[in-house]
């Protein structure tokens, strides 16, 4: 006989909650009751209430305002995967304004690695940006691109804090994007990007790492134009996934 484990007592403070959310009681950027007020109500202590709000919090469906109270967060915004869009495109697809931060913008000599998936020698220079993208002022992700110069000549020059940088290469460069290859995988935020993703430096986030591939007009072959890696705040993004099955002569 299976022996079911004993439900926490916060899980009855999160359940109330999680349905106040979801039946439109409480909307977005609204305050909950207090600690003291779950603590009436529910006839529990701070302790459970706390651990109730915490899990709330780092599941990234409330947030905490230091001095007035815990707020009801937005609703997590989809990532699909099948498509090609700059994250620019995006955030302007779900009614948002994009922006960007510029941390730096240099040519320099790649690390092996990024070579390695260049597909250059260690000797080429490259274009590096790195920046933080914006979604109503909200920072969303941090992104590290390496570009080989011999491509973008000049790119270190323009301000990429008001330019997306796919629209350059395009509009500027004579580039045609042809397919992004992506991996993706969970880490933590760390203590070094922290602080320009307001974030603490343990809460999760999605590392995506990827090349980009594209061909210019006065040539057919398609190349590596991009290495990228960025972190995403997994609790303001998730993953939109659609699958279609190969059904072949239909005999399946």
């Amino acid at each position: 006989m299976a022996i079911s484990a004993p439900v926490p007592l916060y899980y009855t403070i999160i359940e109330y909650l999680m349905r106040e959310i979801e039946d439109g009681l409480i909307g977005p950027d609204e305050m909950i009751k207090s600690e003291r007020e779950l603590m009436e109500t529910f006839g529990m202590s701070r302790t459970t209430v706390r651990k109730a709000l915490d899990v709330m919090v780092n599941e990234g469906y409330l947030y905490r305002v230091q001095g007035k109270g815990t707020f009801v967060a937005k609703k997590k915004r989809e990532h699909g995967l099948n498509l090609f869009v700059s994250n620019s495109e995006e955030i302007r697809a779900q009614g948002r304004v994009p922006s960007y931060r510029v941390i730096s913008c240099e040519v320099v000599n790649p690390r092996p690695s990024v070579a390695a998936k260049l597909g250059i020698e260690e000797t080429e220079k490259i274009f590096r940006l790195e920046r933080i993208l914006y979604a109503d002022e909200e920072p969303v992700n941090i992104t590290i691109s390496h570009i080989p110069y011999k491509y973008v000549p000049g790119m270190a020059r323009i301000d990429f804090s008001k330019n997306s940088l796919y629209n350059v290469l395009e509009s500027d460069y004579g580039l045609t994007i042809c397919r992004s290859v992506r991996t993706i995988e969970a880490t933590f935020c760390g203590d070094k990007d922290s602080g320009y993703l307001n974030a603490a430096p343990s809460l999760p986030v999605l590392l995506f790492k990827g090349i980009m591939k594209g061909r210019f007009a006065d040539d057919a072959e398609e190349r590596v134009i991009e290495y990228f890696f960025s972190k995403t705040r997994s609790d303001k993004y998730e993953l939109h996934i659609e699958q279609v099955r190969d059904l072949g002569d239909g005999r399946g």
